[in-house]
């Protein structure tokens, strides 16, 4: 028995790494990729760009990573490429955002409203918006100050049975104004 036996000699795997190349099934991936998903990024970047940017993506991964089978690479550049891209989109997003806000602040832009609403304020934001700063400073003051502001004001208010010279001497100290300037006087005068 120990004759049948034979000496079983194994002989160590050589380890072959995998260069990836780019033409051939990665760049096919990469089409097919950018058809199904250049939609979320198309506002801030080019196809050609997004191109690129998968590319960069590849040449970011054969630089850092070697792996012994395509199947492997193949892996690793499909999740590296969907994140690349996912973030690339929720950039994308943010940036939409700021856009749009942007343009709601801007003097320049106008709000359409439906005529005939009932809910239509669009004479009011028109004055609003065209209003001189000394008015549009008190308004700032009202609409957007913290509610701490706004309760001093309101007790300033109530306390001295509604005293508009009361009224005018805290905005007017609020805004850093001499103390005779009649603020609620030049915001009724502006809304007559």
């Amino acid at each position: 028995m120990s004759q049948i036996r034979r000496k079983l000699t194994v002989r160590p795997r050589t380890k072959l790494n995998h260069i990836p190349v780019w033409k051939g099934s990665l760049e096919g991936y990469t089409t097919n990729f950018l058809k199904t998903n250049y939609w979320r990024v198309e506002s801030s970047m080019t196809y050609e760009d997004a191109e690129s940017e998968a590319f960069l993506v590849f040449c970011k991964l054969t630089a850092k990573y070697s792996v012994e089978e395509p199947k492997h690479f193949m892996a690793l550049y499909k999740t590296a490429l969907y994140n690349r891209f996912n973030d690339l989109a929720n950039e994308d997003s943010i940036l939409r955002n700021l856009h749009s806000l942007d343009l709601e602040d801007s003097d320049e832009h106008s709000h359409h409203e439906v005529a005939g609403d009932l809910d239509n304020h669009g004479s009011v934001l028109v004055s609003i918006s065209q209003a001189p700063n000394e008015v549009m400073q008190v308004l700032r003051l009202l609409l957007i100050a913290p509610i701490e502001i706004l309760e001093l004001a309101r007790n300033a208010w109530k306390g001295n049975g509604h005293n508009v010279e009361d009224g005018n001497n805290f905005i007017n100290e609020a805004l850093g104004r001499e103390k005779g300037t009649d603020s609620i006087g030049l915001v009724r005068a502006y809304f007559k």
